[in-house]
């Protein structure tokens, strides 16, 4: 199977880089709730849904004790604890600590270093019992559960492997339904999933083994498709028209946005004008219709479809949101100019960094001139 990305890391506190790092470590861990077919939030190492005190700020959530590490040891609520502990902990610069920030009590103090880790509001009661308490009520803090962010972390394992912790297969063990084999962060052109005969729910993974292949160029991987040498590849550009009327060409819907992030302390783009101008000057519908060409839909918004609906009218979010953004030239020319006088700047040269897969350059090159030709 073709990867467009490599694993960074099955540490689950960095799994952040890429989709093939975190689609990885959402295979090989669980945490204690997760999605079914139909997007409804099911119990994965949890035991059933929450108990919730009345003010909404405990919540008590029971562990399944069949719940096992790869290794054979028990899921325990303090591998929960030790997990929520060392993501907050600012000597680790964890990307997703964020996740914490105003949501589990004290989080925000300890990532400021203000206080302790140990003073995170998370504790286990017992070993199948573990008690969250938070800042504020949320109402979607059980969803926030289902993120890598929010998996538990085997202490003994962590520690054991020091700073080699997540960059081999070996170094680490998990508790979802496969486990990485055949892989390091040196030479990480290819990996392995393996069922994880240790998972609470094995008799239900079907699949005994998936083996991967790093390939960002889209005719290195059609190539080995046509060959036989890989089972399932992802086609951008002229490569999905041409193979538009083969039988096993298909498409379909994945929640996945991808987006530009500005640097605000770079001079102009601390200037709201200019930001607005340069998401306004960008042409979604014809990236997608003729650069992309592969059923990719337009967004103005940074949730994309099939993520959420609304729970009284079943419309998706997207259709439902505020608009957050669209294309209006004439509007992006005038907040170009605006911002620019407000930033006593006459021009403004931008760098931007992409990934190298094929898609990535696709975005870069078309944004730079999109913004080259629409905002001189």
């Amino acid at each position: 199977m073709q990867s467009t990305d490599e694993i960074q890391s099955v540490d689950t506190a960095f799994a952040a880089s890429n989709i093939a790092t975190i689609t990885a470590n959402m295979n090989f861990y669980n945490g204690l709730y997760t999605y079914d077919l139909d997007n409804q939030l099911i119990a994965a190492d949890a035991e059933n849904v929450p108990e919730v005190s009345e003010d909404g700020l405990v919540y008590t959530i029971k562990i399944k004790e069949t719940a096992k590490w790869s290794n054979g040891d028990a899921v325990t609520a303090e591998d929960y604890v030790y997990a929520w502990r060392r993501m907050v902990d600012p000597n680790l610069g964890a990307p997703y600590a964020y996740m914490f920030d105003g949501i589990i009590k004290n989080a925000s103090e300890i990532m400021a270093g203000d206080m302790a880790i140990n003073d995170l509001g998370v504790r286990a009661i017992d070993d199948h019992t573990l008690e969250i308490s938070l800042e504020n009520p949320s109402t979607y803090f059980t969803d926030l559960l289902t993120i890598p962010a929010y998996y538990p972390q085997n202490k003994e394992v962590v520690e054991a492997a020091g700073d080699q912790y997540g960059s081999t297969s070996d170094s680490a063990v998990y508790n979802g339904p496969f486990v990485l084999t055949n892989w390091d962060t040196a030479s990480g052109n290819t990996w392995t999933f393996e069922k994880n005969e240790q998972y609470w729910d094995a008799d239900n993974v079907h699949l005994d083994t998936v083996n991967f292949q790093y390939l960002p160029e889209t005719a290195t991987a059609l190539n080995l498709y046509d060959s036989g040498e890989l089972d399932v590849i992802e086609l951008t550009g002229n490569f999905a028209v041409q193979n538009q009327s083969n039988k096993d060409f298909q498409t379909y819907p994945t929640p996945r946005t991808n987006y530009i992030e500005v640097n605000h302390e770079t001079p102009g783009l601390d200037n709201l004008n200019i930001r607005q101008a340069l998401y306004q000057a960008i042409d979604r519908e014809a990236f997608v219709d003729n650069i992309l060409q592969n059923g990719s839909i337009a967004t103005n918004g940074f949730v994309s479809r099939e993520v959420a609906w609304n729970p009284d009218t079943a419309v998706d979010f997207r259709d439902d949101a505020i608009i957050e953004t669209d294309y209006d030239l004439k509007e992006a020319q005038e907040n170009w100019e605006e911002g620019l006088a407000e930033s006593n700047l006459e021009t403004l040269s931008l760098d931007m960094v992409a990934a190298d897969d094929e898609e990535s350059q696709l975005f870069a090159e078309y944004i730079q001139s999109q913004l080259t030709e629409h905002l001189p």
